[in-house]
Parts: structure tokens; C-alpha cells; sequence
């Protein structure tokens, strides 16, 4: 005899087209070969059927997208989260300062013109005179005592700059020797450009060199410089080459009494 009778897997599913052979047992539940539940009315004697199962295909499943709400986060107004951590470089003088300063600017130039103390993390301050270097775990600097700064972190948001061309200039500032670019605005005067701009300018493909007793001691960096113009004795425009080749040398040197 034939039936036409479903049959599903454990999980639900109808199957569609199968042919099977199973027996009706006194129990009641026959069993397939490939050992899938079909479902009869219990029969008093076991026979043996074949079935062929005609059920259509079922509809073609469907991707869905189902969305959970999940607990939020507490609304805290106050809450900011930490600026970045950049490496800090800079010149003092008649030495050099390490350390690590949060980034609450675009730019480290623009945070350097923005406050007038900045506090450092790890940091490490080293005579040039002696070479003696001693570490502190926080270190409270004064802009004012800066003399030049290396440039790190982030360049800043490009669509504020603005066209300029650049020209080689010189600062010196106490036992500094720098050397560098100033980018400003076509037809400019370079010198009063650069005493016009907030204390920190920054220079490009620059320079700085230590001086003393008229020796040049220790040739320092070459990379961008934010140097402090509060601290510069001069500034002079010099060619490209002198700047590439070295050829310069201090116009005022005056090597001022460390700080106490």
C-alpha cells in the first residue's frame, strides 16, 4: 500500500520526493531505513509498506536580519576621554628634556602655543655641559624655557594650509645653532613674518647645533623644529646651500647662566 505521509527530521524539517520502506509495529511509531520518525495510527499487526512521499518543495528560505537591543552605556556628560601620549623632545638651556605629553590639540605646535606650562610623564632632563641626566616621573614645563621642540605626532588638518613658499633662515638662541624653513606666505618678509607669528614656529628640514666657548659641540637633530621665538637673540635669512652644507655659523653667541 501507499501512503501519503510527511516525514520530518528530529529537527522539523519536511522532506520532499523520498521513497521509504518502513514497518508498522504493534507500537506504533515505524521507523525509515535511514532512521527518520514517521508518523502512523497504530495498526493491532506489523506489515511491511512502501511509501512515496509527494509533498512539493518547500518556499526557498530567506535571509533575515534579526535586531537585539542590548543594554547602553551610562550617559556621562563630563567624561573625555584621554588624549593620545607623544614622544617629547626638546631644548633648554644648555640641555635636553624627555618625555611624554597628552596630545589636547591637532598639533603638538598647537598645543605648544596654547599653554604656557605643559606636564611631562617619564621624564629625563640631560646637561650638554657635563652629560649628567636625572629622571623624575612627572615634570612640569614652562614654554618660556623652551627653546626648540622636535615635531611629532599627527601634521594637522590639511585643508587649513594654506600656499606658501619657503625660505631658509637662521635663529640663534643662546648656545643654539638653528638652521632651517619657514613656510610663509609669497613676498613676505621671512624675519618679521617669523617674530609675528604665535611663540611656537615651526621650520622644516631643519637643524639645530650646540655651541660653546665658539666650537660647535654636538650636532643635534635634522627633522621639523617648533623653535620658541621668545628665545631667539637673532634671526637671519641664509641661502639653501648653507643650510645643506653646514656652512653656517653663530652670529651672537651668548651663553646664558643655567637656571637655578
Amino acid at each position: 500500500m501507499h501512503f501519503q505521509l510527511p516525514v520530518r527530521e528530529r529537527t522539523g524539517r519536511a522532506w520532499s520526493g523520498l521513497r521509504a520502506s518502513f514497518k508498522v509495529p504493534s507500537s506504533g511509531t515505524p521507523i525509515a531505513r535511514d532512521g527518520s520518525y514517521v508518523r502512523v495510527i497504530p495498526a493491532a499487526t506489523t506489515r511491511t509498506y512502501a511509501t512515496r512521499i509527494m509533498h512539493s518543495a518547500p518556499a526557498p528560505a530567506r535571509l533575515s536580519l534579526e535586531l537585539q537591543r542590548l543594554p547602553e552605556g551610562v550617559f556621562e556628560p563630563n567624561f573625555v576621554a584621554d588624549a593620545p601620549l607623544v614622544r617629547f623632545v626638546a631644548y633648554t638651556d644648555q640641555g635636553r628634556m624627555f618625555g611624554w605629553v597628552r596630545l589636547r590639540a591637532d598639533r603638538l605646535t598647537d598645543l605648544l602655543n596654547a599653554r604656557e606650562e605643559l606636564l611631562l610623564a617619564e621624564a629625563e632632563v640631560e646637561s650638554l655641559v657635563d652629560g649628567v641626566t636625572r629622571a623624575a616621573d612627572r615634570q612640569l614645563v614652562r614654554r618660556h624655557d623652551l627653546v626648540a621642540v622636535h615635531a611629532s605626532g599627527p601634521r594637522g588638518d590639511e585643508a587649513r594650509r594654506r600656499r606658501t613658499r619657503t625660505y631658509a633662515v637662521a635663529v640663534q638662541s643662546g648656545s643654539f645653532l638653528i638652521g632651517g624653513l619657514l613656510h610663509a606666505p609669497p613676498d613676505v618678509d621671512p624675519v618679521t613674518t617669523f617674530f609675528a607669528r604665535p611663540p611656537m614656529v615651526p621650520l622644516t628640514d631643519a637643524w639645530i647645533e650646540f655651541w660653546s666657548a665658539g666650537e660647535r659641540r654636538i650636532d643635534l637633530w635634522s627633522g621639523t623644529l617648533i623653535v620658541n621665538r621668545d628665545q631667539a637673540d637673532a634671526v637671519w635669512t641664509v641661502t639653501e646651500q648653507d643650510l645643506a652644507e653646514g656652512l653656517l655659523r653663530p652670529s651672537v653667541l651668548r651663553e646664558r647662566a643655567p637656571v637655578a
